[in-house]
């Protein structure tokens, strides 16, 4: 029989990608979470396990959610050009790569940038 478990996915900045840290938990209450420090966000998932012949299956992660901000403080390229003049490599990132197709990025709490995508959540602190 198959068993759908919840877990949370915490973000930390880290080079080259952010690093993550996993936990079990019985709510997807944004309200109950309780963000580690050097954290800057988190989103949720499921996974699905079985038990098949002594076998333990266990599926890619399930119901991803939208990612979660934790504090932060969101912006947009103009503004970035106005108020960062030295930001020259994340304003080139945000003319030509990556992060071009995004209408605003946010500074998270921990310094680092990222696309704030459509759907995200951000969470004043």
């Amino acid at each position: 029989m198959a068993e759908t478990r919840t877990y949370i996915e915490f973000y930390f900045p880290g080079v080259p990608s952010d690093k993550t840290s996993v936990k079990e938990v019985k709510s997807r209450d944004s309200k109950d979470v309780s963000v580690p420090d050097g954290a800057f966000g988190f989103r949720f998932f499921d996974l699905m396990s079985t038990n098949e012949g002594g076998v333990k299956m266990v599926s890619d992660k399930l119901n991803i959610s939208p990612m979660h901000y934790y504090g932060g403080r969101i912006t947009t390229l103009d503004e970035v050009r106005r108020v960062m003049l030295d930001a020259y490599t994340l304003i080139s990132n945000m003319e030509d790569n990556r992060y071009a197709r995004y209408a605003r990025i946010i500074q998270c709490r921990t310094g680092n940038f990222k696309p704030f995508e459509d759907g995200d959540i951000y969470i004043i602190t």
